[in-house]
This record gives structure tokens, sequence and C-alpha cells, in this order.
């Protein structure tokens, strides 16, 4: 089945009408774990030039100057950004992502320039309804508030790993050997990860799209979309509860 589906990356393409997953499940996925963002801090407009630049930092590890991105993770062993590039962890998208007990935050420059809030409510599913591994359990219940980053700040989370509360940053989290001139590049693009609404993403759905190739008999075309059927069915009452 896997040979005649892979999932769109342009969700525009191909909408599939009525295929609808309700907001409130993805909102889970790009705040951080029990954590909401406050109000939106004052940052400078993107630069389109130092933002194409930081692009590749961040999807490649490649510097302006063509040369890989050094890091240190761990304390001291040292890497090049093509190893541990950005994108890696922290994905295309800047959604973060988690894995066993490793938690990765999201990137985007919406929730990068706000400070966030503690709020309870959210993390009565991850503690009593997910099974969680020891540590990925600790943070949780102790989730990190910080004020809005400032381009100052997040260099400094950049190269030294601590966030604008003075809170260390994940030892795996690489501590990046730039100059001022690459940061900034890499700042700018961050700023624009998120900073416009998705393609099929409304106040009230998301649209998912699939692609089938040609020459796909109809019985599996229709079982495959029977399974998605069920899949966002199952979410969306969920979600709704």
């Amino acid at each position: 089945m896997s040979s005649v589906l892979r999932i769109a990356s342009d969700l525009w393409r191909r909408l599939t009408p009525g295929r609808t997953l309700a907001l409130g499940v993805a909102a889970a996925l790009l705040v951080s774990v029990g954590v909401r963002v406050g109000r939106l801090a004052a940052q400078v407009p993107s630069t389109k030039p130092q933002a194409e630049w930081g692009k590749r930092m961040y999807r490649e590890g490649i510097l302006p100057s063509g040369e890989p991105i050094r890091a240190t993770v761990q304390g001291d062993i040292t890497l090049a950004g093509t190893q541990f590039k950005c994108a890696s962890c922290h994905r295309w998208s800047g959604f973060g992502s988690s894995e066993s007990a490793v938690f990765v935050p999201p990137v985007t420059g919406p929730l990068l320039y706000r400070a966030s809030e503690l709020r309870r409510a959210d993390l009565f599913r991850k503690l009593f309804q997910e099974a969680q591994p020891p540590r990925m359990q600790a943070r949780l219940r102790d989730p990190r508030l910080r004020p809005a980053y400032t381009d100052q700040t997040l260099a400094i989370a950049l190269r030294e790993g601590r966030d604008p509360a003075g809170h260390a940053l994940d030892p795996l989290m690489p501590r990046y050997q730039l100059n001022d001139e690459d940061m900034g590049c890499l700042i700018e693009y961050l700023k624009t990860l998120s900073s416009t609404p998705a393609p099929g993403v409304t106040k009230a759905a998301i649209h998912f799209a699939t692609v089938i190739t040609e020459g796909v008999a109809a019985d599996k075309r229709q079982a495959l979309l029977e399974v998605m059927d069920a899949y966002f069915r199952l979410k969306n009452a969920d979600t709704q509860r």
C-alpha cells in the first residue's frame, strides 16, 4: 500500500472534501507540553535575503559561506551542522517532536516570541491517559516557563543553551558556533516558520489530502480512504468529548 500513497506536502493541491480533523487535536501538538503561549512580543519583521540563508542553515546545516555549521552537544562533543541540523529534530515545520523521553519543543517564530504560561488542565491526558516514561512524566509535572524570547536571548539560547529564564536547555540541543551575521540569518528564518496560516487550515478544521497514483485498483483505493475516514472519525470524536 505504501507504494501507492504519500502524504501531499502541498495540501492545497488535492484536498479531500469532508475529511477534517478538529483543530483541538493539532493544537495539542503545537503547544509545548502543558504550556500555553501568552501575548506576542514585539519583533523585527523578517528580512527575506537573511531568511533565505537561514533556511539553508536550518534545513541543511550549511552556512552562507558554504561551510558546515559547527556545534557541540553533551558539553564537549563537536559536530558538523550537517550531522545535527535543526530540521532533524525540530522538523521542517519547526513544530518539534518527541521520541521516547526526549521532548523537542517547537521553534516557530510566533511561539518563540511569546511568553509561556502554565495550563495544568492540558496536562491531564498526558499524565493520566497516556503511557509516559518516568523522565517525560517529570517534565510534564514541572514544565519550564519562560519570558518571550528576543533576538538577543534567542542568540544566547542557540550559542550557550540557556533560555530567557536562565534554564539550561537539554544537553542534546547543539550549542552552535555562529558569528553575529550568521546568527541573524538563522533567527530571521525562525521568524518565518508558521508566520502565516498553512493551506487547508481554518479556525474550525484541518483538511488532509492524499495522492493516489494512477493505475491503483478501485478496491484498494476505497480501502485506503475507508481507513483514513475511520481514523479521522475516531480522532474527531475523542477531541469533541
